[in-house]
């Protein structure tokens, strides 16, 4: 009965509403959602002309989501793999309120800690840049194709 209630609540959002598939969004909590968003953005930057790009994310609060003010932390990705055991990731390189993941970790590299506070309902923007830096992603599934690294250089307010 739930599913069928956030499968009429996407179909009524529309396509355009999330960027990735809706069922991954829809079954997933917000640290996971912008990390989605990170990769779709990154693999989209890879193959463009471009060399730098911006992600708007506002988290939802339906579904483990954020409710109210909230807060995205980015940890340095020089610091994620963990200390004594460094073919693990650190299951809060990235934050939101209270959700953590590393999956972003597959496709973007975060040279110095980055941290935001919102208001409830405010987007927080990441700009992703290309760089010519190698590309040393070494863990299993999807990543970036090629040798080069794009890097979360900034995170900001809508100014």
């Amino acid at each position: 009965m739930i599913l069928l209630k956030n499968l009429l609540l996407l179909s009524l959002l529309g396509p355009g509403s999330c960027s990735i598939n809706p069922k991954k969004f829809i079954l997933t909590e917000a640290a996971t959602r912008l990390a989605y968003d990170i990769e779709s953005a990154a693999l989209k930057l890879e193959t463009s002309d471009q060399n730098s790009t911006e992600i708007k994310h506002t988290p939802w609060a339906y579904l483990d989501g954020v409710t109210g003010d909230y807060k995205v932390w980015l940890c340095p990705t020089t610091r994620v793999p963990h200390p004594r055991e460094p073919g693990r990731f650190m299951s809060r390189s990235l934050k939101v309120q209270r959700y953590s993941t590393s999956y972003h970790c597959r496709f973007v590299s975060i040279p110095e800690f980055l941290q935001r506070g919102e208001k409830a309902g405010e987007p927080t923007y990441l700009l992703l840049k290309k760089t010519n830096k190698p590309w040393n992603y070494h863990g299993g599934g999807k990543t970036l194709c090629g040798n080069k690294t794009i890097e979360i250089t900034s995170i900001r307010l809508l100014t």
